[in-house]
């Protein structure tokens, strides 16, 4: 089972075109779960994507997108690999899901970080959508941080895999960000969200000050993923 993990807001068109995407590209769509994290103050109708895969209104009355990676693997127990994944991606390349199961094998202690071509130029030396397996998460006791407020999931869980020298870019799989950066989206609001104002410049400047300073507990986390590579 691989489980895609969406944390989304104000986009339910976007969502279900993602999660359309990824099932009508999988060789296997029965062995794909489809999750996704909506807040509790969602205002949109997301129950279209029950049909496909499963959405959940969380609790919280603040929840960042790290909060909601790591609550959706809880809903999948059973999953081999864990991907994040954002409601801006669509899937394009058929057989994507035999790719992953394929190229992964080589790690025979399941301790990895793939990513796929997410169409953007820096996909071939940076990880935007991490792909790691339950072994991983499981090792660590979470997927992603939850220590942020937008950015650097996806860099904290690729550092580690760099560290380990167990870095997995499979190029000839695309999964497209169809980010507005990339004159592939609109300039929405739940893009702007993020972006417009003092509150949101000066909390995505304090998550890249935080990852800077949380250097060595990276640094501690990949020696317990070491300890793992070792004992097998």
């Amino acid at each position: 089972m691989i489980a895609v993990l969406t944390p989304t807001r104000g986009r339910p068109d976007l969502a279900l075109r993602m999660l359309e995407s990824a099932k009508d590209t999988a060789d296997e769509p029965d062995r794909v779960r489809m999750l996704f994290g909506i807040d509790h103050d969602e205002t949109e109708d997301y129950s279209v994507l029950n049909k496909q895969g499963l959405c959940v209104r969380m609790g919280e009355a603040e929840n960042t997108v790290g909060k909601v990676w790591n609550f959706l693997v809880g809903l999948a127990p059973d999953a081999a690999q864990l991907m994040m994944g954002n409601d801006d991606l669509v899937y394009c390349t058929q057989g994507w899901d035999t790719a992953l199961k394929e190229r992964v094998q080589k790690y025979q202690d399941g301790i990895y970080v793939a990513w796929f071509d997410d169409g953007s130029p820096a996909s071939s030396y940076r990880c935007a959508f991490p792909i790691v397996s339950m072994k991983w998460c499981a090792t660590l006791g979470y997927f992603t941080p939850t220590c942020f407020n937008f950015l650097w999931h996806d860099t904290w869980v690729w550092h580690i895999g760099r560290e380990l020298g167990r870095e997995l870019y499979i190029p000839d799989v695309l999964v497209e960000h169809r980010h507005f950066s990339f004159q592939k989206a609109e300039y929405d609001a739940t893009y702007r969200r993020h972006r417009i104002g003092r509150e949101a410049r000066d909390k995505r400047k304090a998550d890249e000050v935080l990852f800077g300073e949380m250097e060595e507990v990276r640094h501690r986390h990949a020696m317990q993923l070491k300890a793992v590579m070792h004992n097998v």
